[in-house]
């Protein structure tokens, strides 16, 4: 994984990717704030700024949200659920 994240950081991010990453933020409700270590406080539209510009922040931010998409991929499926909908 640590590949990735130096490819992200000397790459330009693939639009498709970007805009992934963007609609996630904008399904955010707009007056959340987050915290990023060092670099400060964002709100949602200064995040999609940051992605669209793909700086620091915003390489920062398209790392964490595919981690998390690929984090579903590992999610157990509950057979039980599946076979017997509501």
């Amino acid at each position: 994984m640590e590949n990735n994240n130096t490819n992200l950081n000397q790459e330009k991010i693939n639009q498709e990717i970007i805009n992934l990453v963007i609609a996630r933020l904008e399904a955010m409700p707009q007056n959340l704030s987050f915290s990023i270590g060092s670099e400060g406080d964002f709100t949602v539209s200064e995040l999609i700024n940051r992605v669209m510009d793909q700086d620091v922040v915003g390489k920062k931010i398209v790392e964490m949200q595919l981690a998390y998409l690929r984090s579903l991929g590992n999610l157990p499926i509950d057979h039980a659920a599946a076979n017997n909908p509501s």
